[in-house]
């Protein structure tokens, strides 16, 4: 059985969820925005490029490499796909600069996150997809794209107005239905959208509003000064404090599904050694432990159906739906071993003398090729030459087949 992608992904993403978008909230209250979608005319980009100073804007990530080639660099990117071929899109984003900051969901593909300066990113949604303290109050995740969770941010920073800008989505679909829914519940918050292209499917629906100097932002840039202020604040700044409240709560996690696991395992050999017992009631212990887990860990195993057709559970029926059981804790518990590899990875980070074979020896494992890049900029001066030869060893190894671009960035570090 393979782990959930959204599982897989949180515990992958949990050393960079630190900080939760709900710090940012009524922060623009009474602001004007502007929304990039993906959809973007060669009109609005050029507009955007020439007033880029007056203006305010939140992009999704699907949007930077024509933002990247018009040179526009968006306020705040909101990126939500936890898959590898979104990445890829969204790629163009990490050579920006100055960086933006990036609002991303508990799920996001690792490989952007990663790499992103830790003070100018937060999270969506919860850390963990269990009950847990780690789960802090947060602005959850609205899908099923990037443009729903953005604009629900935009609102619960406080946004007056917004201008929808390159949103396009099929009038029938899902996405338009809960778009339209809220922009509705916008609407009673005293919140104004508008559609600003004429082209896109929104027309027929959304208050069309061209983008003009009404949507100039007078405050446009102490706006983004403020947001990054609030993200440097001590209280969220110490990824130590952070890390270590990871591990607190991460090993009695693991602990608590090794048991488990454990209990699968007796039962399948009492089973293979023809212990008496009542068949009834092989899984029931296993079951009621999860029905009794309040903190819904055990949710994460697979829960095999006991029952088959004649409503009886056959003992082969059984020692199967437990060797599922074996599997799937199994997988969860090499995945939590993996993020305290890797949180621990983090603590060599920010030590005095850190352990670089342990730091590049996990980079290589995750493939966070930009996080190397991104360290590297950070610490030349502090490196001897030894050290620096193995992150060049590590660049070439995790990315052997570089654009001529990214080349010459790498020559120049190195």
């Amino acid at each position: 059985m393979m782990m959930h992608l959204q599982t897989l992904m949180q515990l992958k993403n949990l050393t960079e969820n630190h900080i939760p978008a709900l710090c940012l909230k009524e922060l623009a209250e009474g602001k004007k925005g502007i929304l990039l979608g993906e959809n973007l005319f060669d009109e609005e980009l050029s507009f955007i490029k020439k007033h880029r100073e007056q203006l305010f804007l939140v992009a999704v990530s699907e949007a930077s490499p024509w933002l990247f080639h018009m040179e526009i660099i968006p306020d705040v990117m909101v990126c939500m796909e936890p898959t590898e071929k979104m990445f890829v899109l969204s790629e163009k984003a990490l050579f920006f600069d100055p960086f933006p900051i990036l609002v991303q969901g508990a799920a996001t593909h690792h490989l952007l996150t990663s790499a992103w300066p830790p003070s100018q990113q937060v999270y969506l949604g919860q850390r963990v997809p269990w009950e847990s303290p780690l789960n802090a109050e947060n602005i959850p995740v609205v899908g099923p794209t990037a443009i729903h969770s953005a604009l629900t941010l935009m609102v619960e920073m406080g946004f007056q107005k917004i201008y929808l800008t390159g949103v396009n989505f099929n009038p029938r679909s899902d996405e338009m239905s809960q778009l339209l829914q809220q922009i509705k519940d916008a609407k009673k918050r005293g919140c104004m959208i508008y559609n600003t292209s004429k082209e896109s499917t929104l027309a027929k629906h959304v208050e069309g509003e061209p983008l003009s100097k009404k949507a100039f932002e007078s405050e446009a840039l102490s706006l983004f000064q403020a947001m990054k202020k609030v993200l440097k604040k001590e209280e969220y700044s110490d990824k130590k404090i952070y890390y270590r409240y990871l591990l607190e709560h991460l090993y009695p996690v693991k602990k608590q599904i090794y048991e488990f696991n454990y209990l699968v395992k007796k039962t399948l050999l009492l089973m293979r050694q023809k212990t008496p017992c009542n068949q009834e009631q092989k899984l029931s212990h296993l079951i009621k432990a999860i029905e009794e887990d309040t903190s819904q860990v055990l949710t994460l195993i697979k829960i095999p159906d006991a029952q088959e057709e004649g409503g009886l559970c056959s003992e082969e029926k059984i020692k199967i739906d437990l060797t599922e059981y074996g599997k799937s804790a199994t997988e969860l518990i090499d995945l939590l071993q993996e993020t305290i590899l890797r949180i621990k990875a983090r603590q060599q980070e920010l030590h005095d003398k850190p352990n670089y074979s342990l730091i590049l020896s996990q980079w290589q494992k995750d493939n966070h090729y930009y996080r190397g890049i991104y360290f590297l900029k950070k610490q030349r001066k502090n490196l001897c030459k030894e050290t620096v030869k193995k992150f060049e060893d590590f660049f070439i190894k995790t990315k052997p087949f570089l654009p001529k671009d990214e080349r010459k960035d790498l020559s120049q570090l190195s």
